[in-house]
């Protein structure tokens, strides 16, 4: 077993970072990041958690961006707009998100050592890495976004933790990692499977890849996610079997599931066989979106919008104020 390195570690870290319940703080980040005045990032935080997709939704149309269809101005945008972070701050804060996290410590723990090397792909402001960092695992933190990154050295400041950010995942080493986050990243991707490709390729021998992708949620509210990947909902085999990755433990509907490079050393425990026959149940219903995904959109959607917690109402004062 390796020992936790002595510092500010936890076995159990609290899967709701201090941070993200503290609006005061997030609206000084945000204002600081974007330049924009305070009553306006107060506004836009509000929206956000009150209804997920405004702030990414009112800047497409503005750009005249064409919805769930990937271009180059798509890619332009997502280069230059903040509207994700508005989506993340209320994203990273949802009961939802919030238990997967608390799931995903308990995936790792299952792994032989205690202290992992960990690549959090795609992981926006951080949260996730922060959380896996005070857990006591050595992770490398890889976004596109400089914006999302700038927050995520921010939130990291605040545990006094090192931050280790790369941002060109062909640039990393091959297996390199024991473990690998990559969570709602490839619906949003014109060719998942290469990006499967490429992540496998960093995995050590007997590392997990913990992943989530909602294809069938090409909605209003995410509109960023591409109408092209429907096909990929329900995958196992066609996605990540012929990348050498076998399923070893999940969630029932994908939400995530755990897969591992040969040889396997993840311990899935008495009941992981009845897990992953939930896994497969799931994914023959999640197939069923590829020729109709209303059902499954209209529930995703009533599951996540329970999840909101609206710390932002305390900002509601200011904004009703007026103030600009």
């Amino acid at each position: 077993m390796t020992a936790l390195p002595p510092g500010k570690f936890s076995l159990k870290p609290d899967p709701l970072l201090a941070p993200l319940t503290d609006n005061a703080w997030l609206v000084d980040v945000i204002t600081r990041l974007t330049d924009r005045p305070v009553a306006e990032v107060c506004e836009r935080l509000y929206a956000e958690e009150h209804q997920i997709g405004t702030n990414v939704n009112a800047a497409m149309l503005r750009s005249r961006i064409e919805p769930y269809l990937w271009t180059d101005e798509l890619v332009r945008f997502y280069e230059q707009t903040d509207a994700f972070l508005y989506e993340l701050v209320a994203w990273n804060r949802n009961a939802n998100k919030v238990a997967i996290r608390q799931w995903m410590h308990g995936v790792l723990a299952r792994m032989p050592a205690v202290s992992l090397d960990v690549l959090t792909y795609g992981d926006g402001i951080g949260c996730d890495s922060l959380f896996l960092t005070q857990a006591g695992h050595r992770v490398t933190y890889c976004d596109l976004g400089e914006l999302s990154e700038r927050f995520a050295q921010a939130l990291f400041a605040t545990s006094g933790l090192p931050f280790e950010s790369r941002r060109d995942l062909n640039a990393l080493p091959a297996e390199a990692y024991d473990a690998i986050v990559c969570l709602d990243v490839l619906e949003h991707v014109p060719d998942p499977a290469s990006l499967v490709e490429r992540v496998a390729r960093c995995l050590k021998p007997g590392g997990i890849l913990i992943v989530s992708a909602p294809f069938f949620a090409v909605d209003t509210e995410f509109p960023t996610h591409l109408a092209s990947n429907v096909r990929h909902s329900g995958s196992l085999a066609n996605l990540y079997g012929r990348f050498g990755l076998q399923l070893v433990d999940g969630q029932p509907f994908h939400d995530p599931l755990v897969l591992s490079k040969s040889p396997i050393v993840y311990n899935a425990g008495p009941w992981g066989w009845c897990r992953r026959a939930a896994v497969h149940a799931g994914g023959l219903i999640l197939k069923g979106a590829r020729l109709w995904s209303w059902p499954h959109r209209s529930i995703g959607r009533m599951l996540q919008r329970r999840g909101y917690r609206y710390f932002t109402d305390g900002l509601q004062p200011t904004i009703e104020s007026g103030e600009k």
